[in-house]
């Protein structure tokens, strides 16, 4: 079967990123992976030429030491372990922030551990203001704060972050004190943004705060501040307000083309797959989340709230599990949607919208309805979306030769997507380069449970050149002696065996055959 599945691809302005597997299975569905190295300097550069008011930083305490200059321009020119120093504590605090510019040029800080349970402000950086923080991979933080926490910084101001990744993440925030007492802006990168871009990030974490307003990737968007070509994935849980992305979106601020896919959980109320609350003008465009959104009430599988805002062109394949005005799409809305799309089967609801107004704007869809792009009205499928196609429970037997590009059993060339439980036995003759049992040439994609008979495919490999992740594994027909062989497939619904030594056909063939030769 060859289905081509909603799983779409949001493209990056700015493919110079380190995204490269950061999100396992995640990472697919983003078009940004230049590569972990793609900004790394050659390993001989290991002491760059001094540039007149750079500091370069090679060690924990140089890093650590950016506090006694918060308005210097930083480059980080080493690997950092921080996981033999002990705990440390944030670098600026509101009255003193950091202001001044850090260039990670793609370096890894890892194992910090931050553990300041009665302070406010906490992460890698407090207190953060009109600064830009750019390139660079926070590996295995582990971060506790009272009140606005985050790996990377606990609040932003005036600031731009571009290409900073956290991998890995464990984040814990508490609630605040007066009247934020209810309230623990928590987020797996940064605790609260106020007029403050992030682009091209991604976070990958744990996130939990005892109180309300977490995200995956930021607690509390506020005051026009955007989140573009970013992603958050893992794992969010809080008393209430919560979102795979963002907890809350206000102040006339922005989501465009970005995703979650995160496990988002709340005791209360007003819980998003992607958005908590989205509130005061602000929007969310072109993008989608994935997973799971559950709550009390208020639950929605894109966003909990969508109040005096827009949402347009987005959706959401999001597990719904809420109590009163919940939807597979919104929970509870006072806002204009239009274009977009939730799963039916996915949401496990009928229901767009819990409670409110344009449900005109929102479709349910199942698997079967997404036959193509022209499904998606006023979609960029030229420069935004990505159709990705997905070859599931199939397989060649055909002879298959080419003389000069890639060549493969099954398929010739895989751009992005999925090969899931499929083989390919037929005859491939083609460049020893770039000709593979099973597939061609990999740029992007995954396979998974997939194989190639070595034998009568002639190959030796299954991919010629691989790109992506997965590895199909090469068989002769000697090694067909059971069905658990092909680990992970249906014989039950799906498959049928013909005995040892065979490749398997489909059950729907069988049953064919079975109908023919009845008299």
């Amino acid at each position: 079967m060859i289905s081509l599945g909603i799983l779409i691809s949001i493209s990056c302005e700015n493919t110079d990123s380190l995204w490269n597997g950061l999100f396992g299975e995640s990472s697919s569905l983003l078009d940004i992976n230049e590569g972990e190295n793609a900004t790394r300097p050659s390993e001989e550069d290991i002491i760059p030429p001094v540039e007149a008011g750079i500091i370069y930083i090679r060690t924990a305490e140089e890093l650590s030491a950016i506090r006694n200059a918060l308005s210097k321009h930083y480059v980080i020119i080493n690997d950092i372990d921080m996981s033999k120093i002990g705990t440390i504590e944030p670098i600026g605090m509101d009255g003193s922030p950091f202001t001044g510019i850090l260039d990670g040029r793609g370096k890894t800080i890892r194992g910090m551990n931050i553990n300041e349970l009665k302070r406010v402000q906490v992460g890698l950086f407090g207190n953060v203001k009109g600064a830009m923080i750019y390139d660079l991979v926070i590996e295995k933080p582990h971060v506790s704060g009272k009140f606005i926490v985050g790996a990377l910084a606990g609040q932003v101001r005036d600031g731009k972050i571009e290409r900073v990744f956290v991998r890995d993440g464990m984040i814990n925030g508490q609630k605040g004190l007066g009247e934020y007492k209810e309230v623990s802006y928590t987020g797996g990168m940064v605790g609260s943004i106020s007029n403050t871009l992030i682009s091209s990030c991604g976070s990958q974490a744990v996130v939990e705060g005892t109180g309300t307003e977490v995200g995956g990737m930021v607690g509390m968007v506020s005051k026009q501040s955007s989140i573009i070509n970013s992603s958050a994935s893992g794992e969010v849980m809080s008393e209430g307000t919560a979102g795979g992305l963002a907890g809350v979106v206000t102040g006339n601020s922005s989501i465009e083309n970005s995703y979650a896919s995160v496990v988002t959980k709340a005791n209360e109320d007003v819980v998003g797959a992607l958005v908590g609350f989205l509130n005061e003008s602000s929007i969310i465009e072109n993008s989608y989340a994935t997973k799971e959104a559950r709550g009390n009430h208020y639950v929605g599988g894109l966003v909990g709230h969508a109040n005096n805002s827009v949402i347009k062109n987005c959706y959401s394949v999001s597990l719904l599990s809420g109590g009163s005005y919940s939807g597979g799409f919104v929970g509870a809305n006072s806002s204009a949607i239009s274009a977009s799309y939730f799963d039916l089967e996915k949401s496990k609801t009928q229901i767009s919208i819990g409670l409110g107004r344009d449900r005109d704007g929102v479709y349910a869809y199942s698997k079967n309805d997404l036959t193509g792009t022209n499904k998606f009205f006023e979609w960029n499928f030229d420069e935004i979306w990505y159709w990705v196609t997905v070859i599931s429970q199939s397989y060649g037997t055909a002879k298959v030769t080419g003389s000069r590009d890639s060549v493969g059993g099954l398929a010739d060339y895989q751009l992005d997507g999925n090969i899931s439980k499929s083989y390919a036995v037929g005859k491939v003759t083609g460049n020893a380069r770039t000709s593979g049992g099973l597939l061609g040439l990999q740029k992007q994609g995954s396979i998974n449970a997939s194989y190639f008979d070595s034998g009568s495919t002639g190959q030796s490999k299954g991919v010629g050149v691989v790109g992506g992740t997965g590895t199909p594994t090469g068989y002769n027909t000697s090694d067909l002696t059971r069905t658990s062989v092909l680990q992970g497939w249906d014989f039950t619904n799906v498959w049928y065996w013909l005995g040892k030594g065979q490749w398997p056909i489909l059950q729907w063939q069988h049953e064919m055959q079975q109908a023919d030769s009845t008299p």
